[in-house]
C-alpha cells in the first residue's frame, strides 16, 4: 500500500502543478484535484491490473455488516474481509484515505489494509477496494480493555474513543472497531488515524 500511494500521490501532485501553471493560479480547486485524482488513478489501476469492475464487487463475498464508510464483504473460503470505501470521511479523495490507511497499517500491523484493488460506476469517481484478514470467533473488546491496549503501545487517552502519541491521533475507538479474540488478544478492525505532525510519519515522501 506504501508504495502504490506514494506512486500515486507523484503523479497527482505532478499533475496539480501542471495545472497550476495552465491556469495560472497559485493553487487548484478541491474539485479539480479530486477530478485529477480520479483520472490519474483509474488510469493506474488500469495500467496495473487493479480495475475492479463494478459487477465484481459482490462477488467476493457475502454481504456483512457494513458502516457509513465502507461497504463490506465476507468471504468465508479466504478468510478475508472486502471493503469498499465510498470516501464519506475523506472529502471525495482517494489519496487521503490511502494516507490514512498507511498510517493505520505502521500502527496496528496485525490488521493492515492491503488494497485489492479500485472501482467505480463510470461517471468519473473513484473507490478503493480493501482488503483485510478476518479475526476469527472474536467478541467485541470493553472500553477498559481498548485503553489498556493502547497504552500498551505508546498512546494515551486524549477524549472518548481517542488517544494520541504525538505522531498519530487514533479516534473511532469504539467496541464495535475493536475485536478481542478467544485468547483475549485485541485487534482494531478499524478507526480514523491523523497525523500531527508535518512529516506525514516520515515514510512516504
Amino acid at each position: 500500500m506504501e508504495e502504490i500511494t506514494r506512486n500515486l500521490r507523484r503523479s497527482i501532485e505532478e499533475s496539480c502543478r501542471n495545472a497550476q501553471e495552465n491556469l495560472r493560479t497559485r493553487e487548484i480547486d478541491k474539485s479539480n484535484r479530486i477530478e485529477i485524482e480520479n483520472r490519474l488513478i483509474e488510469e493506474y489501476a488500469k495500467k496495473h491490473n487493479l480495475w475492479v469492475p463494478i459487477s465484481d464487487i459482490f462477488k467476493m463475498g457475502g454481504a456483512f455488516p457494513s458502516g457509513n464508510e465502507n461497504d463490506v464483504f465476507f468471504s468465508e473460503n479466504e478468510q478475508v474481509i472486502y471493503k469498499m470505501n465510498n470516501l464519506f470521511n475523506n472529502e471525495g479523495s482517494v489519496l487521503s484515505l490511502l494516507e490514512r490507511l498507511c498510517a493505520f497499517n505502521r500502527i496496528f500491523p496485525e490488521t493492515q489494509y492491503e488494497i485489492y484493488g479500485f472501482s467505480g460506476f463510470g461517471n468519473g469517481n473513484v473507490y478503493p477496494v480493501l482488503k483485510q484478514q478476518y479475526v476469527n470467533s472474536a467478541t467485541e473488546a470493553l472500553d477498559d480493555e481498548i485503553e489498556s491496549f493502547m497504552q500498551s503501545i505508546g498512546f494515551r487517552k486524549n477524549g472518548n474513543g481517542s488517544f494520541e502519541n504525538g505522531i498519530y491521533e487514533v479516534s473511532d475507538l469504539f467496541s464495535r472497531n475493536v475485536l478481542k479474540d478467544k485468547n483475549g488478544v485485541l485487534y482494531v478492525v478499524d478507526a480514523n488515524v491523523k497525523t500531527l505532525n508535518s512529516l506525514k510519519a516520515g515514510t512516504l515522501r
